[in-house]
């Protein structure tokens, strides 16, 4: 659905600017200064929505996946008493992604805002508007009129072709922000399927204790109960575990 928006809109944007240029190529080409602002306008309000929008990607991703390991072990979290802990930290994860989706939406909107005050301000640069007070004839089609360049007709054929041609073209920021987010979730599980780990489990270099020993000792180990702290049961315990040693005999 987006990439077919996205075709009618470059079809009919590169349809009414070759319509502007065959009418009349010098109105036309002054109008055209559109072009290049609008492009500005999407690349750096497009760029901004692509970086909130993976910040937001990541952020909802560290939500899920501490969401998924509470669930996983919700006997534990219970038995421990650690519900307003984990979901602290459930929130603290959310409230990030709040904050980088109210960076992305005002991305968005600043650059819509700007991108319509481009296009309704070429309105006076093409349109006729005179001041019979003080004889000013102002705008771009009314000097070309009074110079016998254009008629009425064309100046409203080739003002309309090029304002058309920009509404399409800016039909296309809305589907920025959703181009955005699919390339930030496929960088996402691109750069999970092609991460080096850092261990290499086949790897068998590193240093290789000649002698080990594996003895393990507790010594006064206590415990409380994490849903009441205050209580301390009074149990201390020690604890000496002795690994033995494999040996073979000969039988003969």
């Amino acid at each position: 659905m987006q990439v077919a928006i996205c075709i009618m809109s470059l079809a009919s944007f590169f349809s009414a600017f070759i319509i502007g240029f065959v009418k009349q190529w010098k109105f036309a080409l002054i109008l055209s200064c559109l072009l290049p602002t609008i492009m500005i306008i999407f690349g750096v309000g497009g760029g901004m929505i692509a970086k909130y929008a993976k910040l937001g990607i990541s952020e909802y991703a560290a939500a899920s996946t501490v969401a998924e390991e509470i669930i996983s072990s919700v006997r534990t979290a219970q038995a421990f008493g650690t519900q307003d802990k984990l979901s602290k930290l459930y929130d603290q994860n959310l409230v990030a992604a709040q904050r980088v989706g109210y960076k992305q939406q005002l991305s968005g909107a600043l650059m819509l805002a700007s991108m319509f005050f481009v296009i309704y301000a070429f309105y006076g640069l093409g349109f006729c508007r005179s001041l019979p007070q003080t004889l000013l004839i102002a705008g771009q089609g009314s000097r070309m009129i009074a110079s016998g360049e254009l008629n009425v007709g064309l100046v409203v054929t080739v003002l309309f072709a090029i304002i058309i041609g920009a509404f399409s073209l800016g039909m296309l920021g809305p589907r920025i922000e959703s181009f955005a987010k699919a390339t930030a979730a496929a960088h996402k599980i691109f750069q999970t399927l092609q991460r080096v780990p850092s261990i290499d489990s086949f790897d068998n270099g590193g240093e290789k204790p000649d002698n080990i020993k594996g003895n393990l000792e507790l010594k006064d180990v206590s415990f409380i109960y994490p849903a009441r702290p205050e209580s301390k049961p009074h149990l201390s315990f020690r604890l000496s575990s002795y690994c033995l040693e494999e040996r073979e005999y000969d039988n003969s």
